[in-house]
């Protein structure tokens, strides 16, 4: 569901506020349904002997159990072109709430599978495509340079042919940075299905005695989470009380930008040329961390989105 308001301001500019919800139920989740109990204090028995139903291993199935729901707030701000100048500038403010992540999804530590099938409520939590904020602006410019523009126009065709019909454009991209959730790897005393199954694997959470992030000011990609705060849960009670995608890595911002002239030798053949360069400024936009505090890497940011890229393209057209 969705409501929209626009309206359209002096000089050709028009906004348009909405609100757009989202629910859905009976969503597929997939998990071992004959999960084992927790060692109690004093056992070390092995999986397949605290199962509810010792009559079989591990049952994989899907059950409708999971939900998500979005509320978000987009606006949009669009110059319609006028002197060669297009502009658009979307934002969103938004908030995605679910259960569990799509199916084999396990990216920054989200899964399908909940932690303890018996207690799901604990795994409602911030969805892992979650951005609270996004702003995407783009334009279009067309250079008032050359033959019938503003500038040079009573240039020769041959100065045109170089100079004149240039066209820039430009994307800017900023968004909060991704969520992601928690995890450890449980021994085999804690675990209640065994790890190589796989349909209902269970993602243990650990425990959380504090922010789990670094102080701002000393937060880096080698010192991204603070361990002290995090812990592994004991055997017998081995579903930590860290919720999912509590924590979010670095913002993300890049900046797009091309440039594009077509070369007209007659009424129907014309060369197009293009030249793009893609994250223009070259920022390192970092992936989320290693959130499992039983490696050693715990805390640590190796991976990043695409560095800068520059692309040269040529399109005959007839």
């Amino acid at each position: 569901w969705s409501i929209s308001i626009q309206r359209e301001l002096p000089t050709g500019i028009l906004l348009d506020v909405s609100y757009v919800g989202n629910k859905a139920d009976h969503l597929a989740t997939i998990n071992d349904l004959n999960q084992a109990r927790p060692n109690a204090i004093g056992e070390n028995l092995n999986i397949e002997d605290r199962r509810p139903n010792l009559a079989y291993s591990s049952i994989s199935g899907t059950v409708a159990n999971g939900f998500s729901n979005y509320h978000g707030l987009q606006v949009r701000v669009e110059k319609r072109s006028d002197a060669g100048l297009y502009f658009l500038n979307s934002f969103t403010w938004a908030k995605a709430i679910d259960n569990s992540s799509q199916a084999f999804d396990s990216s920054n530590g989200n899964g399908t599978s909940f932690q303890n099938i018996y207690d799901i409520d604990a795994d409602r939590g911030i969805s892992n495509y979650d951005r609270k904020f996004n702003n995407i602006t783009s334009l279009v410019y067309e250079l008032p340079i050359g033959r019938g523009r503003r500038f040079l126009a009573q240039t020769s065709r041959l100065a045109d042919l170089a100079l004149g019909g240039w066209q820039v454009n430009s994307i800017v991209n900023m968004r909060t940075g991704e969520p992601f959730t928690m995890s450890y790897t449980a021994a085999a005393r804690s675990q209640v299905a065994p790890f190589l199954t796989l349909l209902g694997f269970n993602a243990f959470r650990p425990n959380i005695s504090g922010d789990p992030m670094m102080p701002e000011a000393q937060r880096s990609v080698t010192s991204y989470l603070n361990r002290a705060t995090v812990s592994i849960p004991t055997y017998d009670q081995p579903f930590g009380s860290a919720g999912r995608n509590i924590s979010r890595g670095y913002a993300f911002y890049q900046v797009d930008l091309g440039l594009s002239k077509t070369f007209t030798f007659t009424e129907r053949v014309g060369l197009q040329f293009r030249a793009e360069a893609f994250n223009l400024l070259n920022k390192a936009n970092f992936s989320a961390p290693n959130a499992n505090i039983s490696s050693a890497a715990f805390g640590t940011i190796t991976s990043t989105y695409d560095p800068r890229k520059l692309q040269l393209a040529l399109k005959l057209q007839f």
